[in-house]
């Protein structure tokens, strides 16, 4: 199987806003400068917020104002400047709340936005190619964006929009929103949302400082997200995060996810970042955090960490997605920042900035590659070996209940996506993820035992039920349409969807089978998808009847054909394996269904060459 490897920005050809599939894609669009006005009659609003910032209480009132975002006006926004360092600076960091004076109102489903003034930044993008850095490494951060501000058609010049991480960043990128969200914006760790608690902080903290390194993954990984702890690790090294958790222990965030009880970790704040002095090493333990210190201490870690840093370096790290990316921010806000009252570089000298951004960000990749050689890893190019539609999402349910009778391991009746491996060999997913967000192709990753066999199916449980047995993935279908992505390490697209509005219990599925256009179907969880076409009623070539069907207890089973009574009956399950089988010489048999699991089932019998096939339903 040879490799395809499509370059990151080529796999998106329908961008996420014409699919609607999450709140603010308008707003973080990535090719758009925003144009913010905010708009109020009080007199000197400007110099209130500054009054209000500049009496130093810990809680900074919001004032209320007008907001029209590209021309469309939100009324009564809490507006008030915000940072620390960052604030003094004359051009003022400002904080956006629109749901602080009229509540649930929000902009493009957003409730809250950051405008960074990209203080100490010529550049004008450090925290944007940042943040955007990080998603790219698969790191549940926040989105970016650019606007030029106004204030009373004053204009502030160009800010960086940031997301703030709240609720709607819960829901979007975590299996559950309902846990305890930390954070540590002034080298102190707090509770922001949630439970009061920092139970599940000083847990991480306890098994890092009280458990011996040999049994530290043995612990650790029951209670911290390692796998994307490693991945925050290697950005926060990456892009020489001087005013992170790696140096000083400050500005991020920490979030228990309750379903799969893990602690993730959410960078902010990289207004100091990518600063040409620092030059960390790819193994660096010598900063003020103790996770941070110990954790590559232990080989286990270190191997994974490493292995990450070769698929990485070697896959979407590369220099010429970054560097491009680089340039379509500078080409975005270029004529903006020539008008920006506090920008003092003219167009060439702003230019200088921006390839200045991508010499360091080679010389990062360059630095990290010679660490790993250093440290004796021989990475592998490329991606798993895998072509294009080696393996197809094959069929998707976007709305169930239980009359669609498909159960879970756990007895619910979720959204789910069948994959289907149209290859001879047996494929393993591990460094592949599974996503509905065109914005973040890295949303869920497969585990590293997750295999699919020589033509078979393999069921991702699309429910955030992350802590059941099976595959769940932690992001539900948009039943009023959406995309499914399936994605590689390094951005091998193996497959995508993009879908409209669907139907409970009604499957869009590829037909023919594992090559064919996505059609409306009967769910066929497991099973090719032409087999049960002629099931959505009955092939009845026997003279069978069964009844009760749908059945809860029993279902009964009468043969009326012909002299001959030899004939043959078996039963498969979603998942296509044969839950009952019988050679029967008898007209009527009962079948005692109480120990099944709801859910559809597909009845075949055969009579020489004739056949009977059926779907009986199992209920509770």
């Amino acid at each position: 199987m040879k490799n395809q490897l499509l370059p990151f920005w080529v796999l998106i050809v329908v961008s996420s806003s014409a699919v609607g599939q999450t709140d603010g894609d308008i707003l973080f669009a990535p090719d758009v400068l925003h144009q913010i006005r905010i708009e109020s009659d009080q007199p000197n609003f400007f110099d209130r917020l500054i009054g209000v910032w500049d009496n130093g209480v810990s809680d900074i009132p919001y004032l209320s104002a007008g907001v029209r975002i590209d021309g469309q006006l939100v009324d009564s926004v809490g507006v008030r400047i915000k940072g620390g360092i960052s604030a003094f600076d004359p051009k003022r960091p400002l904080k956006l709340d629109f749901n602080a004076f009229v509540p649930g109102q929000s902009y493009d489903g957003v409730k809250k936005l950051n405008l960074q003034n990209a203080n100490f930044d010529l550049s004008l993008q450090r925290e944007a190619i940042v943040y955007q850095m990080m998603r790219l490494a698969g790191v549940k951060a926040p989105r970016s964006g650019f606007a030029e501000v106004y204030v009373n058609d004053v204009l502030q010049g160009v800010y960086i929009m940031v997301e703030q991480v709240d609720k709607n960043f819960l829901r979007n990128y975590f299996a559950s929103d309902e846990g305890v969200l930390y954070k540590n914006k002034t080298c102190v760790v707090e509770v922001d949302a949630g439970e009061n608690t920092l139970f599940y902080y000083q847990q991480m903290l306890d098994v890092v400082n009280g458990t011996p390194n040999a049994m530290l993954p043995e612990v650790l990984d029951t209670v911290l997200a390692t796998d994307a702890l490693l991945r925050y690790f290697f950005m926060e090294v990456f892009v020489n995060a001087v005013d992170n958790p790696i140096q000083v222990d400050c500005n991020y965030y920490l979030y228990h996810e309750p379903n799969s009880d893990l602690v993730y970790w959410i960078p902010w704040d990289f207004n100091l970042a990518l600063y040409p002095g620092a030059n960390y090493p790819l193994l660096f333990n010598n900063g003020q955090n103790a996770l941070f210190n110990k954790i590559l201490q232990n080989p286990v870690y270190e191997n994974r960490y490493l292995d990450l840093a070769c698929q990485l370096l070697n896959g979407p790290f590369n220099a010429n997605y970054l560097l491009t990316q680089v340039d379509k921010n500078a080409n975005l806000i270029r004529a903006a920042a020539q008008n920006d009252p506090y920008y003092s570089l003219d167009t060439n000298a702003f230019d200088q900035q921006a390839n200045n951004m991508k010499s360091l960000i080679s010389a990062r990749i360059n630095a990290l590659q010679a660490d790993l050689t250093t440290s004796g890893v021989s990475c592998s190019q490329g991606g798993s070996g895998l072509n294009y539609h080696d393996v197809v999402i094959n069929e998707f349910v976007a709305s169930a209940d239980s009359l669609g009778g498909n159960s879970d391991p756990a007895g619910g009746f979720p959204d789910w996506v069948e994959l289907h491996n149209n290859t001879s060999e047996t494929v393993s997913l591990q460094g592949y993820f599974l996503s509905n967000d065109a914005d973040f192709l890295k949303h869920w990753a497969f585990p590293d035992t997750a295999e699919i066999s020589p033509g078979g199916y393999l069921i991702i449980w699309a429910d955030r039920d992350v802590d059941e047995e099976g595959l769940h993935a932690d992001f539900k279908l948009d039943k009023d349409g959406g995309a499914i992505y399936l994605v590689q390490e390094n951005f091998t697209l193996l497959d995508s969807v993009v879908y409209g509005m669907q139907f409970t219990n009604q499957a869009s599925a590829r037909l023919p089978n594992g090559t064919g256009d996505f059609q409306l179907n009967p769910p066929t969880l497991g099973l090719n998808n032409q087999s049960l076409q002629a099931v959505s009623g009955t092939l009845n070539e026997l003279q069978i009847q069964v009844y009760p069907n749908p059945s809860i207890e029993s279902v009964n089973v009468i043969f009326n054909g012909g002299a001959s009574t030899d004939w043959r009956l078996a039963v498969y399950n979603a998942l296509g394996q044969c839950v009952f089988r019988q050679a029967q010489q008898q007209q009527f048999l009962q079948i005692d269904l109480q120990n099944w699991a709801p859910g559809i089932y597909l009845m075949e019998a055969n009579q020489g060459h004739q056949r009977y096939l059926q779907r009986l339903q199992v209920m509770r």
